[in-house]
C-alpha cells in the first residue's frame, strides 16, 4: 500500500521517533522544491516540539528526502503521488484508506489516530511478510546505523534526528564497522610508513537503500600500488 512506504520513506529520512507528533502531521508540514541543480527534494515547513526540542527556537530536524530519477519507487514521486490522493476535507497527513478508491480519492475523511500510528511499524511488517515485526523505532534506529555506517559525521547525523549530544547517538550506531576499521587503519598506515601515498578529497556518492537515498561521503585512500578502497554505497 502506497502509504505503507510513504510512512516509512518519512520515518526514515527525517529520523523521527516512534509516534511522537504522528497524528498531528498534515500535509502542509512537508513541502517540495528544488534544489540549485533541479532536483526536487521534500522538506519540513517547520519545527516541531519533540522530546528533544521543546522549544520552538530549537530546530527538531533539518533532513530533506530526495527523488531519485528514473526509479519507480522514488520516495520524492511516491510522497507527491500520496498527497493527490489524499481526501481534501481532511487535513492530515495520514488517513483512512478507503474499501474502494473514488474519482481519485483513495482516503476518507478521517485521519488515523495517535495509537494506531504508534503501532504502524508492527502493521507494514505483517503485511510486508517480514522476518519479525518491527516498530517505529526502528526507522529511527536504522537511519542512524546507515548513516552512521556511510561515514556520516555526526554532527549531520544529529541535524537530521534531533539528537542534542553525540552521546547518544551511540546506543543506535555500536561497534565500529569493518569498513571504519579499514579506512582508519589505511590513513594510519599512511601517516607512519615512508611511502608515497596521498589522501584525496572526499567525493559525494549516492546510496540507494530501499527506502532510502542520501548523499554520503566516499574517503579514497591511494597507496603505492595504486589501490583505491572507497566506501559509502550501500545494496
Amino acid at each position: 500500500m502506497l502509504q505503507y512506504k510513504v510512512f516509512v520513506d518519512i520515518m526514515i529520512h527525517f529520523g523521527r521517533r516512534g509516534r511522537e507528533n504522528l497524528a498531528t502531521l498534515t500535509r502542509q508540514d512537508f513541502a517540495v522544491q528544488p534544489d540549485p541543480e533541479g532536483t526536487l527534494y521534500i522538506y519540513k515547513t517547520h519545527d516541531e516540539l519533540t522530546k528533544n526540542h521543546q522549544t520552538d527556537s530549537e530546530k527538531s530536524s533539518d533532513g530533506r528526502m530526495y527523488e531519485i530519477k528514473g526509479i519507480d519507487r522514488c520516495p520524492v514521486r511516491s510522497f507527491v503521488k500520496y498527497i493527490r490522493r489524499l481526501n481534501p476535507k481532511c487535513n492530515k497527513l495520514f488517513q483512512q484508506p478507503k474499501l474502494t478508491a473514488k474519482d481519485g480519492i483513495h482516503y476518507d475523511n478521517i485521519p488515523l489516530g495517535h495509537n494506531k500510528l504508534g503501532i504502524y511499524m508492527n502493521e507494514i511488517s505483517k503485511a510486508a511478510n517480514l522476518s519479525r515485526e518491527y516498530t517505529n523505532h526502528s526507522c529511527r534506529a536504522t537511519t542512524v546505523h546507515i548513516l552512521d555506517e556511510a561515514q556520516i559525521p555526526s554532527r549531520h547525523i544529529m541535524s537530521v534526528t534531533g539528537h542534542k549530544s553525540e552521546a547518544s547517538l551511540k546506543t543506535y550506531s555500536g561497534k565500529t564497522c569493518e569498513k571504519t576499521k579499514k579506512i582508519m587503519s589505511d590513513t594510519l598506515s599512511e601517516k607512519t610508513l615512508c611511502k608515497t601515498s596521498k589522501i584525496t578529497k572526499p567525493a559525494t556518492l549516492s546510496s540507494n537503500i530501499d527506502f532510502l537515498c542520501l548523499s554520503q561521503t566516499s574517503v579514497t585512500v591511494e597507496t603505492e600500488a595504486t589501490s583505491t578502497t572507497s566506501f559509502g554505497s550501500f545494496n
